[in-house]
Parts: structure tokens; C-alpha cells; sequence
């Protein structure tokens, strides 16, 4: 379901139908670290957090997890009918997760535990969320006619979601990402190609995967 490079370890984060495993780039092998059912992966500077969908309860669940205590907690929990994961991303204030039943995002606020739904305007169906180093949420999806990519300021969580950028330019993307410069990066999910967008201008520059291996 998702895969994410651990900031302090190395190893990598795997978020699995069946749980959330961990890679360990120095031993070459994949270790099973907590068992749930459709599990998405997430890190922020050495914090871990994972998603969690119980198909029969119809209702996600959000946790962290400690990889030196090797335990978990429940940080909130949502009600979910959609037969699909929900993304997280995570910034130094928020962790937001994608509502795939009627295209939101839940915030849940890190200091006061408080938990709120928010719509994303211009946006029909979501697909992705990153949140940026400007702490603003990047989020794909499309409008119904176009695939497109906006940019949100999160001003509180008591006020919605302002778009400040929109770039409709890129195809069906499966996956986003961030590097310490501010540069995102998309990978195509039929095309074969990784799309490098400049922060400030959303400029495309385009790359075969091929040139990468």
C-alpha cells in the first residue's frame, strides 16, 4: 500500500494489506512489526504512523508507533464504508488523513487531540496528500474532468483548507514526495515517468523512470 525511508534507522517502512512490515537495509530482510488489515506507512523525522481499515467494523484507526518499544497507540479513529485505504501525512502540528467516502481529509491536531473534517475545494475525488516543508498539504486528485494538483494553506483547524496553487498539467499520479530542497516529486501511473515540480512555480520537469535504473 505504501513505503517510506526511515529518517533516523535507514530501514525502509512498508505498510502492507496485512500490516506494516519493516526492511532492514543491513540484515536483507523484511520484518513483520505489527499486524492489521490494510496498513498505509507514514514518517516525520523519526515518528512513525500508520493507518488502519477493519473491513467488518467499517472504521479506520490512526496510530503511532514506537520503534524502540516496539508499540503502538491509537491517536483517532474515523468511520469509513469505502473499500480503500486512507493516506496520512504528517507535519510538526497536523496529521491529516484522506476520507475516500466523501473526499475529505480528517486534521487531527498533535498537541490538543482535536480531530475535525475538512473539504478541499477544486478537488472532486482525492487521491494523495503530502504535507510540504512549508507546512502547506499538497493533495492530488481530480475535478471530475482533469487530474489535477493543489497546494492548501492550513490556516487552523477550525477554518478550511485555502488554496493558494493548482497545477492540472500531470496525468494519473500514484505517489508523491518531498526532498530537503522543497522539490516534489510524482511518479505517473501509467506513463512510465516521474514529474519534478518546483515549489514555488509548480514547473515540470519530466523524466523517464528508465533514466533513474
Amino acid at each position: 500500500m505504501s513505503g517510506h525511508h526511515h529518517s533516523i534507522s535507514a530501514d525502509v517502512l512498508l505498510g502492507c494489506a496485512d500490516g506494516m512490515k519493516m526492511y532492514r537495509r543491513q540484515s536483507v530482510e523484511i520484518t513483520h512489526v505489527v499486524s492489521c488489515l490494510v496498513a498505509v506507512v507514514t514518517e516525520y523525522r523519526g515518528e512513525v504512523f500508520f493507518s488502519s481499515w477493519h473491513t467488518t467494523e467499517e472504521i479506520v484507526e490512526v496510530y503511532s508507533y514506537s520503534i524502540n518499544n516496539n508499540s503502538s497507540k491509537m491517536l483517532f479513529s474515523f468511520p469509513q464504508r469505502a473499500e480503500a485505504p486512507s493516506y496520512l501525512s504528517v507535519s510538526a502540528q497536523y496529521i491529516a488523513a484522506t476520507v475516500m467516502d466523501n473526499n475529505s481529509i480528517k486534521l487531527y491536531h498533535r498537541l490538543s487531540a482535536s480531530v475535525t473534517t475538512r473539504q478541499l475545494s477544486g478537488l472532486k475525488v482525492i487521491y494523495n496528500i503530502l504535507f510540504l516543508l512549508d507546512g502547506c498539504l499538497l493533495v492530488t486528485g481530480h475535478d471530475y474532468v482533469k487530474h489535477t494538483i493543489n497546494k492548501y494553506s492550513i490556516v487552523s483547524e477550525e477554518e478550511e483548507p485555502v488554496l493558494i496553487l493548482s497545477c492540472d498539467r500531470v496525468p494519473l499520479v500514484c505517489g508523491v514526495a518531498v526532498d530537503d530542497r522543497g522539490l516534489i516529486y510524482l511518479s505517473g501511473l501509467r506513463n512510465k515517468k516521474i514529474y519534478i515540480l518546483n515549489n514555488e512555480g509548480f514547473y515540470i520537469v519530466i523524466k523517464s523512470v528508465e533514466q533513474f535504473f
